[in-house]
C-alpha cells in the first residue's frame, strides 16, 4: 500500500485534448499547464489509444447495468420502505434530480479526452478544481446539468444561497453565492470554454487555473523542479501523472488549527486542542513529495512512483517510526490456507551514493537499473522500496540484499 495514499487518498478521475480558442489567444494544448502552483495535489489523465480495446468491455458493462435496471429497482426498494408522505417527497426529489441531469450526453462523456484535478486547503476547507476536455458538445451538456443541480440547491434554501454569475478569466462561471458571514470558502461554480468543462469550489481557485490555461508559458504545478527531476527517472506518463506535494500539504494543514483558534475567542480548552493538533501535524510532516505515473504495457496498466522524505525525517515522531521499524518476517503465517490472494507491503533498504532519501510506493514489481532482486517472486503483492543514505542505514530492514543500485524504479 502506498504510504502517501494512506495519509491522503484521493481518487484518480477519468481520461481525456483538442484545443479551443480564447477570445484573446490560443488555450493550452495540455491541461497540465492549468494546475495551480499552490495546489498540494495535482492529477492529470489522458486517453491513451493503447487502451481503446477496453471501450467495448466498458460499454458491455454499462449496457448490462442499463438492461438490469438495477438503479430503478434499488430506488423502488427504498421507496417501498417509506411512509406515504415520505414516499411522495422522495418521488418529487427523484424527479427533480432526473430532470436536472437530463441534458447530459452520456455517450460523449465516455469520449472525454483529458482531465486535470487540483486540490488545496484554505483554512479548514479543501478546495477543488476540475477541468475536463469533452468534445462535440459533451462539456456543455455536463455544464448545463451541474448548473441545474446548483439551481436546485439554491431553491432548496429558499433563496438564502442565490445563484450568481461572474466572468472569470474570460469564462462565464455560475456559482452559489455563500453569505459573507460564513467563515469558510465554498463557492461551487461551473463554466465551459469550448470543449473544456471547468468546475471549482472556489472562484479564486478557478481563476488560478484559467489564468494558467490562457498563458501556457506560465509556471504550473507540473513545472515544479521535483516533478521534472522525477520524470527523468520514471516511464513516460502515458495514462496519468500524479504529483503529491507533501511539503505544501502539511503547510496548508497547519492553517486548520490557526482557523480554529481565530474563531474560538481565546477559550483555554480550544487553545490546548489547537496546540495538540499543530504538534501532531508537525510530527507527521515527513513527506516531501511523490510523483506517480501510469502507463500501459500490453494489456496491463502499470504505476511507477518516485518520492522523497524530508531532510529532517528523524526529528519527527512519524519519521522515527519509519526509520526504526523492523522487517515483518513471518507474514505468511497470517495468511489462511484457503486464501486465493494476499497483499503484503515489503520495505526494502538500499544505500544510494549521491542521492537524497527517496521512496517509491504502491508497487507489485521491483525493477532496478542495477539489480535489486527480491528473494521471492510475489505476483500481485506490494513492494515498497526506500533508497536511503547515511544515518538511515539504521533501518536494518534487509541487510542481506545487494546495495549496488544507483536508481530503483517501482512498478505495479
Amino acid at each position: 500500500m502506498n504510504l502517501y495514499r494512506r495519509i491522503h487518498r484521493l481518487p484518480v478521475l477519468a481520461l481525456l485534448v483538442v484545443s479551443p480558442m480564447w477570445a484573446s489567444g490560443v488555450i493550452a494544448d495540455d491541461l497540465r499547464d492549468a494546475a495551480p502552483v499552490d495546489a498540494y495535489i495535482a492529477v492529470w489523465g489522458t486517453q491513451n489509444p493503447e487502451r481503446e480495446y477496453m471501450h467495448a468491455h466498458q460499454q458491455a458493462v454499462f449496457d448490462e447495468i442499463e438492461k438490469s435496471k438495477i438503479f430503478d429497482k434499488s430506488l423502488h426498494i427504498l421507496q417501498s420502505h417509506l411512509s406515504d408522505g415520505d414516499a411522495q417527497q422522495f418521488l418529487t426529489i427523484r424527479s427533480a434530480l432526473q430532470n436536472a441531469i437530463a441534458p447530459v450526453e452520456w455517450d460523449k462523456l465516455s469520449n472525454a479526452k483529458e482531465i486535470m484535478y487540483a486540490q488545496k486547503m484554505e483554512g479548514p476547507t479543501a478546495l477543488h478544481l476540475v477541468m475536463v476536455r469533452i468534445p462535440d458538445g459533451g462539456a456543455e451538456s455536463l455544464r448545463q446539468a451541474i448548473e441545474n443541480l446548483l439551481t436546485l440547491a439554491s431553491s432548496a434554501t429558499n433563496g438564502k444561497l442565490p445563484m450568481a454569475v461572474e466572468n472569470v478569466s474570460g469564462v462565464e462561471m455560475k456559482f452559489l453565492q455563500i453569505p459573507a458571514e460564513v467563515p469558510i470558502v465554498f463557492q461551487p461554480a461551473v463554466g465551459v470554454h469550448g470543449d473544456i468543462l471547468v468546475f471549482a469550489t472556489s472562484l479564486k481557485f478557478a481563476k488560478s487555473g484559467l489564468d494558467l490555461l490562457a498563458n501556457p508559458s506560465a509556471e504550473s504545478k507540473f513545472d515544479d523542479a521535483r516533478v521534472v527531476a522525477a520524470l527523468q527517472k520514471l516511464p513516460a506518463p502515458e495514462d496519468a501523472l500524479v504529483f503529491l506535494d507533501g511539503k505544501q500539504m502539511f503547510q496548508q494543514l497547519l492553517e486548520i488549527p490557526k482557523f480554529v483558534a481565530s474563531v474560538s475567542q481565546g477559550q483555554p480548552d480550544v487553545e490546548r486542542i489547537t496546540g495538540l493538533l499543530t504538534e501532531c501535524i508537525h510530527q507527521s510532516s515527513v513527506i516531501d513529495h511523490e510523483i506517480s505515473v501510469q502507463y500501459t504495457e500490453g494489456f496491463a496498466q502499470r504505476t511507477a512512483s518516485f518520492g522523497q522524505l524530508t531532510e529532517n525525517l528523524t526529528d519527527k515522531a512519524v519519521g522515527r517510526m519509519v526509520a526504526e521499524q523492523t522487517a515483518f518476517e513471518d507474514w505468511k503465517s497470517f495468511v489462511p490456507e484457503d486464501a486465493v490472494g494476499d497483499r503484503v507491503g515489503h520495505l526494502v533498504m538500499e544505500a544510494v551514493p549521491g542521492q537524497r532519501r527517496v521512496v517509491g510506493f504502491d508497487v507489485d514489481l521491483v525493477l532496478a537499473l542495477q539489480p535489486v532482486a527480491d528473494e521471492e517472486a510475489m505476483d500481485g503483492r506490494a513492494v515498497v522500496v526506500v533508497l536511503v543514505l547515511g544515518r538511515l542505514h539504521r533501518l536494518r530492514l534487509d541487510q542481506k540484499r545487494t546495495r549496488e543500485a544507483d536508481l530503483v524504479l517501482v512498478l505495479s
